[in-house]
């Protein structure tokens, strides 16, 4: 009697049995496998390592893993999209770079690229992930084995991890070519290890199978994985490349160029075990300070250079709207639009006229001969700088003891920011003092009180003060320009050009004269800071309930055109029916 055949029994590593859970999952990869994917999570914690002990990375952002909690719910997620078991496996074991920063000022990783995060990724951005140049062409899709390890960020480089081939490509987005991505991929002294070892070999025969025809990233340039990530982090100890661009936790990056770090990290000892983090990241607190210093002392430049730009083309677009002016001859309506046009372009001109005026006058004071940063004087710019973005002064009671943290607890991020600014401004603190003796402020800046919040909302005041004159004014000019409109002149187009912009600089001056009256308010100590806040937000919502207004009854109107243009349709259709 013949005997019922049997299912074959899966094995581990072949099983045909479908995985669907995140435990299944493992349990259907071989140890080989499992191995491979392993190297790659090391090799990516290693360079994250590597990143905080430069101080680049704050220790408080790495998520080393297993990640299983946060991975299994994605598990039907993932293969719904097709996603395959071992990148799936690679997603639990990944280390990640949690860095609660908004999008606008993210640390960037590696040559320009963002650092890549799936635990909490939604179905919208994993399949935008598999398209990692943001091509909508088929052929530029990530295959299932593949995954990104570092993302494009602003067209900066990114990292593809292959588990079929266990090899990782670094690609630009404009030669998407892994020999673009980095000056030092073909160096002689990075190419050991790029053999695969004998059973890798071995355990990978298998996964070549032809199921799919070609893509774009089939053949694209890569290297064995463990060798990639090896030689990454060892750019980044030799410093052949240096973390900058986007802002960290304490720095922002793009106020240096990479020498300039390179320079402060060899300084303090990297890459050797007696690097001092601390004392290096003081020294770019002070070194980003004085780059800050630099820019906004050159603001004085740019702001009369933009001025005599708008002055000239106000200047240019009075002598057209002249002419316009002198050339209306249609109707009375257009030739009393015409005037309103120029009396606009003329009233630009005198503002920005004045505009230079003030601005040259401010030039002058700080920046005389055009110099403006004096080079005895960078001490007290850097001081200044910091003086803005240090921590508030503690008082001399003894506060300062009670507000530390205990010597036995790891300090939060928070706290260990505010203390290396705090060192980083007592020692530009005692650089002044010794390199400008009785002086605390730079040339041109002498009422800078130094206070940070008040100095704000003082700055804010004295900013606030024209912009008030200047639309207070023009609701003043507007009115007596609507006093001179003839009576006895229907002039629909002009009256409503006039009158709307007359109802917007009444609203203007209104919403100027309540934020200087809260500012000084603020500065008075009779409200919190927050109450300046609180009524410009007041004002933006009361704007967007008027704009919706203004919408809706444009809709209105154009909705009554509409229905007026159907009715003399229909009318004509019925008049040449009847003819």
């Amino acid at each position: 009697m013949c005997e019922s055949p049997q299912p074959p029994t899966p094995v581990v590593g072949t099983s045909e049995v479908e995985p669907t859970t995140l435990s299944s999952i493992a349990a259907s990869l071989s140890a080989g496998q499992k191995s491979r994917l392993q190297s790659v999570a090391d090799g990516l914690l290693t360079i994250y390592q590597t990143l905080i002990r430069m101080g680049f990375l704050h220790h408080s952002w790495l998520f080393s893993g297993p990640h299983d909690d946060a991975i299994s719910p994605l598990v039907p997620m993932f293969l719904k999209n097709d996603i395959d078991p071992r990148i799936i496996y690679l997603y639990s074991i990944l280390p990640y770079i949690r860095h609660h920063r908004d999008n606008s000022s993210q640390p960037l990783f590696f040559q320009g690229s963002e650092f890549f995060e799936l635990r909490y990724i939604d179905e919208g951005a994993l399949q935008q992930s598999r398209q990692p140049f943001y091509s909508e062409d088929p052929q530029d899709k990530l295959r299932p084995w593949m995954t990104c390890l570092a993302t494009l960020g602003n067209h900066g480089t990114i990292m593809v991890y292959d588990a079929k081939r266990h090899t990782v490509g670094l690609h630009d987005q404009e030669s998407t070519g892994s020999e673009a991505s980095t000056d030092h991929w073909f160096m002689p002294q990075d190419r050991s290890g790029d053999e695969m070892v004998e059973d890798e070999q071995e355990e990978m025969s298998g996964d070549d199978d032809d199921d799919e025809v070609e893509n774009n990233w089939d053949q694209s340039p890569a290297r064995p994985a463990r060798a990639v990530l090896r030689d990454i982090n060892t750019w980044f100890e030799t410093l052949l490349e240096c973390p900058s661009g986007g802002s960290t936790w304490i720095l922002d990056y793009s106020s240096f160029n990479e020498l300039h770090m390179s320079d402060l990290l060899r300084k303090h000892g990297w890459p050797s075990p007696k690097f001092d983090r601390d004392a290096f990241l003081v020294d770019a607190i002070r070194a980003e300070a004085a780059c800050r210093a630099k820019d906004n002392a050159e603001q004085t430049l740019r702001t009369h250079a933009e001025r005599k730009s708008g002055m000239e083309y106000w200047r240019n677009e009075v002598g057209k709207q002249r002419k316009a002016a002198d050339e209306a001859t249609t109707t009375e309506d257009e030739k009393w639009t015409a005037k309103w046009n120029l009396f606009q372009a003329e009233r630009n001109l005198r503002v920005f006229e004045r505009d230079v005026e003030n601005a040259k006058e401010e030039l002058e004071r700080k920046c005389p001969g055009g110099v403006c940063q004096l080079p005895e004087e960078l001490p007290l710019w850097e001081l200044r700088e910091l003086r803005k973005h240090a921590p508030p002064e503690v008082k001399d009671d003894g506060e300062e003891e009670r507000n530390q943290p205990p010597s036995d607890r790891i300090m939060t991020l928070e706290e260990e920011k505010d203390a290396l600014y705090r060192r980083a401004y007592e020692a530009s603190k005692a650089d002044a003092a010794r390199l400008c003796p009785g002086r605390n402020h730079p040339t041109g800046y002498e009422n800078d009180d130094g206070i940070r919040w008040a100095r704000s909302h003082a700055d804010i005041l004295r900013e606030m003060a024209p912009r008030l004159v200047t639309a207070e004014t023009e609701v003043t000019d507007t009115k007596e320009w609507l006093r001179q409109l003839p009576g006895s002149i229907d002039l629909p187009k002009t009256r409503e050009l006039v009158q709307s912009w007359l109802d917007h600089h009444v609203l203007s001056a209104k919403d100027w004269a309540e934020q200087k009256e809260a500012l000084e308010l603020v500065i008075a100590g009779e409200k919190p800071a927050g109450y300046f806040t609180e009524v410009r937000v007041a004002q933006f919502k009361k704007k967007e309930e008027l704009r919706e207004i203004a919408r809706e009854k444009e809709k209105r109107k154009w909705e009554e055109e509409q229905q007026k243009m159907e009715q003399e349709k229909r009318q004509k259709v019925a008049e040449e029916s009847a003819a």
